[in-house]
């Protein structure tokens, strides 16, 4: 009982401090996958989440010809008129594809990540999830971003401490998310160099101490809500994040508008403030 009481007092003293840095300013909204009412990564579904305010969240895999394309699974049947794996289609074949969403087959097509980095982001998040973690595909993906010229606030979200590691020697300007599997993980991608870690709500729910342990590492708050409706975002909001990943951002939108919230707009999360300060006098790490 006495360690669960340290635990939870330890967490209480993080967010106190956290507030009293000025840090709990008002969520970025990020739309899962470009959100719901659209065909999942479509270029449809991130222009309209970028018109509500919100940012977007996009799935990047290699075709069998290494191009970047928009793509959740590794095969396509479930998100496509058509069947198949990403990585045994040249782009010429999927670029034919139809995308389905929730309404059936739609007119939209595969996109490229070229064209998601084409669309005006302004001030919002493009956060990358990074399906691969070859050489190959790192190398394609910095030659894409370098081409298309880096977004402001892009971010690249990494499943492995290596993959963080990779990419920061790549990209090192860029800002990472890690999608963690498991709470353990925390202070590991921290370590690596993540400066946002992506925590469910079902998380949260169950130890909401969770979120003092991220701060603590010296990351940002991601919340993925796996709700559509207010209860479920206003839940989430309790928990203070940096940011929300969610299916419906207009409806986390909404409960932000309702409080006074400043609709979309990315603001430089407080650790990496320090992180700019530490390295003007010194050169990046790997």
């Amino acid at each position: 009982m006495r360690r669960a009481a340290r635990a939870l007092l330890r967490a209480a003293c993080a967010l106190l401090a956290f507030a009293a840095a000025g840090a709990l300013a008002e969520p970025l909204v990020i739309a899962h996958r470009g959100g719901a009412g659209f065909p999942e990564n479509s270029l449809a579904a991130c222009r309209a989440a970028l018109a509500l305010g919100a940012g977007c969240e996009l799935d990047v895999r290699s075709t069998r010809d290494g191009a970047l394309v928009l793509m959740h699974d590794a095969t396509i049947s479930r998100t496509t008129a058509s069947r198949g794996r990403v990585r045994s289609l040249a782009l010429v074949q999927l670029r034919e594809v139809l995308l389905r969403g929730e309404a059936g087959v739609s007119a939209e097509r595969v996109p490229t990540l070229e064209q998601a980095l084409g669309l005006a982001y302004g001030e919002r998040v493009l956060l990358l999830d990074l399906k691969e973690e070859s050489a190959a595909f790192h190398t394609a993906l910095a030659n894409a971003l370098v081409a298309s010229g880096v977004p402001r606030n892009l971010r690249l979200g990494v499943r492995s401490e290596a993959q963080a590691r990779a990419l920061r020697a790549r990209l090192p300007d860029a800002e990472q998310v890690a999608f963690i599997d498991e709470p353990q993980q925390i202070e590991r991608f921290a370590g690596a160099g993540a400066g946002w870690i992506r925590l469910w709500d079902r998380w949260l729910a169950g130890d909401a101490s969770l979120a003092a342990r991220v701060r603590a590492a010296g990351a940002s708050v991601l919340v993925g809500l796996e709700g559509r409706d207010e209860p479920a975002a206003r839940a989430a909001l309790a928990f203070a994040p940096h940011a929300l990943l969610c299916d419906a951002p207009g409806v986390v939108l909404e409960v932000l508008s309702r409080r006074g919230a400043t609709r979309g707009v990315a603001a430089q999360p407080q650790h990496q403030a320090h992180r700019d300060d530490d390295q003007s006098e010194a050169e990046p790490g790997p």
